[in-house]
């Protein structure tokens, strides 16, 4: 290999140096050789002028990010709750029972200002009690965003379907899981949301027609989301 190919810096004998000139090529060496270097942490993201290149990580919240300057511009990749490469999963890590309406805990996700994401849930669902009024499911987001829900709904006795499409935030959809004491009911959600000029987290609800016959949002429930702009 020609000398101008290197990548790595030999380990050259200096010892004629003094120390701290011999601790000095020792740190220069571990950085290029090793990548043991920090760059920068910031809670608000870049927008100055940087040169292509140029990387620096973001934390705010649980929110984590690496803006990256490239072609002139900044461009991030997102790795908070199982977040890469803009792709978001979260698994419901145990069940929630639910009579009158409530926010679905867990199954959610963040969203910028401005930003344009597609989602799919896949909801794990049973029903319990003695009175078949059904539940309802809606989503809602950052204020001023623009939505379209596509519903699927299968219960397991005679494996019914129902579906039904919703274009706006915070609206119930139709009413689906009639049957009492339904164990492997399965609700499946394709959603496109874009938001306006608030960030905010997508939020998934459900509410049971009678409060005192109850719902549950099984454990393994999950969703996948994709920021697409």
């Amino acid at each position: 290999m020609g000398r101008g190919a290197k990548t790595k810096i030999d380990d050259y004998n200096l010892s004629k140096l003094s120390n701290e000139a011999e601790n000095f090529k020792e740190d220069v060496q571990n950085i290029i050789n090793f990548g043991k270097y920090s760059s920068q942490v910031v809670s608000t993201a870049p927008t100055w002028k940087a040169r292509n290149g140029e990387f620096v990580f973001f934390a705010s919240g649980t929110t984590k990010r690496v803006y990256f300057y490239n072609l002139s511009a900044w461009d991030f990749i997102e790795y908070d709750a199982g977040t890469v490469g803009g792709i978001t999963t979260v698994v419901k890590s145990a069940d929630q029972t639910y009579g009158g309406s409530a926010i679905i805990t867990e199954l959610t996700f963040a969203m910028g200002a401005s930003e344009t994401w597609t989602s799919e849930f896949h909801v794990w669902h049973e029903t319990n009690g003695t009175n078949a009024a059904g539940s309802v499911f809606s989503i809602n987001g950052p204020g001023g965003s623009s939505v379209r829900a596509l519903y699927l709904a299968a219960e397991s006795a005679g494996k019914v379907i129902a579906t039904d499409v919703v274009s706006a935030l915070a609206t119930d959809s139709s009413t689906f899981f009639t049957k009492v004491n339904d164990a492997e009911q399965i609700l499946k959600i394709s959603i496109s949301i874009a938001t306006s000029t608030s960030a905010g987290s997508l939020t998934f609800s459900a509410a049971r027609g009678d409060a005192s016959n109850t719902g549950v949002v099984k454990n393994g429930s999950y969703l996948v989301a994709r920021k697409v702009l």
